[in-house]
């Protein structure tokens, strides 16, 4: 049963148990007219999904799985990875005010604390012309989880040793979301670029990547406006789309 209520100015639609707060955000686009804005809250995703095709795995009650609901038809396509990077900066923005520690981006949008992936986007839009027409925000953020099947992982609760309250988090992650939303709408670009190069893992830090299996020294300088990632190798400059590079973290 959906639960209807307002935080931080936001509509919230809560449920106990979805597929995915994705899917259910795009029915709403697809057979109605949500308001800009509304987020999609539920205690359990049965089928939480990652970056082109992974799974995000979550504990039901245990974590913070949402989407927000926007429509920045402002933004041209060649444009539109600027989105990701908002989003990105909010929830880096929110983690250091509530941890205190570093936090980095994994490019193009894993945030992690202590080299360890702590939340992960997934935006997915429908698209009208040359400009986005609406886009769902999918966030997966740990909170209280204390186990993990990956190493790689963490939750707020490892790093401060405190747990969190749920909507109080999502209240204030949603007040980071909306001033980084607003910079996008003022087509603050070169902010938003500057802030997400500076919070890059390994940025101008030389770092070994696997590329089509074999291991490749070089240096992140940059991503393009499509979202591309620019790594300086020996070789030159080469661009690279998502899966066409792995990162190796020791």
């Amino acid at each position: 049963m959906d639960i209807l209520q307002f935080i931080s100015g936001h509509e919230v639609i809560e449920l106990l148990s979805v597929d995915s707060t994705n899917n259910y955000a795009a029915n709403l686009f697809k057979h109605g007219n949500p308001a800009e804005g509304t987020v999609i809250l539920s205690q359990e995703q049965t089928h939480g999904r990652g970056q082109r095709g992974t799974v995000w795995q979550s504990h039901a009650g245990k974590d913070l799985t949402f989407s927000l609901l926007l429509r920045p038809n402002f933004l041209p396509l060649e444009h539109q990875f600027k989105l990701s990077q908002s989003v990105s900066l909010a929830i880096r923005d929110y983690l250091e005010e509530v941890t205190n520690k570093a936090v980095t981006i994994k490019w193009p949008n894993d945030i992690l604390v202590n080299g360890t992936k702590i939340a992960g986007i997934l935006i997915e839009n429908g698209i009208s012309g040359q400009h986005l027409d609406w886009s769902t925000v999918g966030i997966g953020l740990n909170l209280n989880q204390a186990r993990f099947e990956s190493f790689r992982a963490t939750s707020m609760l490892l790093v401060t040793g405190n747990e969190f309250e749920p909507k109080t988090s999502l209240a204030q992650l949603l007040k980071h979301l909306d001033r980084r939303y607003e910079e996008l709408k003022s087509l603050r670009y070169k902010l938003i670029e500057d802030d997400y190069q500076a919070s890059l893992l390994n940025f101008n830090v030389a770092a070994r990547y696997k590329i089509n299996q074999e291991i490749v020294e070089g240096t992140i300088v940059g991503t393009t406006s499509r979202g591309l990632l620019r790594l300086e190798t020996n070789a030159g400059e080469r661009e690279f789309d998502l899966k066409e590079l792995e990162f190796i973290l020791d």
